[in-house]
């Protein structure tokens, strides 16, 4: 019992300590379950793959993001609209996850993307492709896309994959202009068991009642 405690005391501090780059931040309801991730990265620096924010939490692998374009983007500024840590490109930015191997219903993404909107254009919400192996169906819902900031944007898309592979790649970029700022990325997934396994779950713990 007490070493339970020990590792939820921990889990909790992580999922707490986020750092101060991160300002918009609409955490689901279901951050820190069993089956989550959850993952950010504020761009403090120009490291690419970008470094992650203190907090992570994925229990089946290191998260990655890469900023790709052609020359002369992706290029890091330290301070870019009044923004600090924002990353320019002209292509696509990737995120691998790795997921809960055991198979699932589904799984559910929730990324959230903080954007410069070019001033002379619409506003545009980012376009989102998902790969995986193997391939899955999957489907996207923008549930926010309003401004915070003079022209930069907090849009949230969620994404629901059918069954859940054991990792995939998000990818995201501008859907017509030729270039986009990010300023943060924020990913929370989580698996959601099928109605069997629920089942089975729920008769299991019936189990060790009657054990104890």
């Amino acid at each position: 019992m007490k070493k339970l405690l020990f590792v939820v005391a921990i889990l909790s501090v992580g999922l707490s300590t986020v750092s101060a780059t991160i300002i918009n931040d609409t955490a689901p309801s279901w951050r820190g379950d069993a089956g989550t991730t959850y993952q950010a990265w504020g761009f403090d620096n120009d490291n690419n793959p970008a470094d992650l924010e203190p907090g992570w939490y994925n229990p089946y692998g290191t998260p990655q993001l890469t900023v790709g374009g052609g020359f002369p983007y992706p290029n890091w500024q330290s301070n870019k609209y009044g923004h600090s840590g924002v990353w320019l490109t002209d292509g696509w930015v990737a995120i691998e996850i790795d997921n809960n191997p055991v198979p699932n219903d589904y799984k559910e993404i929730l990324i959230q993307i903080t954007h410069y909107n070019n001033e002379t254009g619409p506003s545009e919400i980012p376009l989102v492709i998902v790969t995986s192996e193997p391939s899955y169906s999957y489907e996207t819902e923008t549930i926010k896309h309003e401004m915070v900031d003079t022209y930069f944007y907090h849009t949230i898309i969620r994404i629901v994959i059918d069954t859940n592979p054991e990792s995939e790649i998000i990818y995201f970029k501008q859907p017509t202009h030729c270039g986009q700022a990010i300023d943060e990325v924020i990913v929370d997934t989580i698996c959601i068991p099928e109605p069997a396994t629920m089942v089975l779950l729920g008769l299991g713990g019936l189990l060790l009642r009657r054990k104890r």
